[in-house]
């Protein structure tokens, strides 16, 4: 597709990348432009949840979106074991 919001996403995406390989070749600890990429992220994820889903969601057909998530699914590999027996991250009450 050819849209707007798509180009904007793609040029988000290729910022973040550009961040981050400064950060790997230059200071990996540059608090400043570890902070710009927080901020980018941020905005990146809320541009995604508010703008480009939604988008997605009435311009493509529901086989489409099965498609796609199910391309998304079969691409993630886990490497880590995530089976924890205590759910650390919930309160105890």
């Amino acid at each position: 597709m050819n849209d707007d919001k798509i180009i904007v996403a793609i040029q988000q995406h290729k910022n973040i990348r550009g961040k981050i390989k400064a950060l790997y070749e230059n200071d990996i600890t540059d608090t400043l432009l570890l902070q710009q990429l927080a901020e980018d992220l941020n905005h990146h994820i809320r541009y995604e949840e508010r703008v480009l889903f939604p988008f997605f969601e009435k311009a493509l057909s529901e086989s489409q979106l099965r498609h796609i998530g199910l391309t998304l699914e079969n691409s993630h590999t886990n490497k880590y074991n995530e089976n924890y027996s205590d759910e650390f991250w919930l309160q105890k009450k």
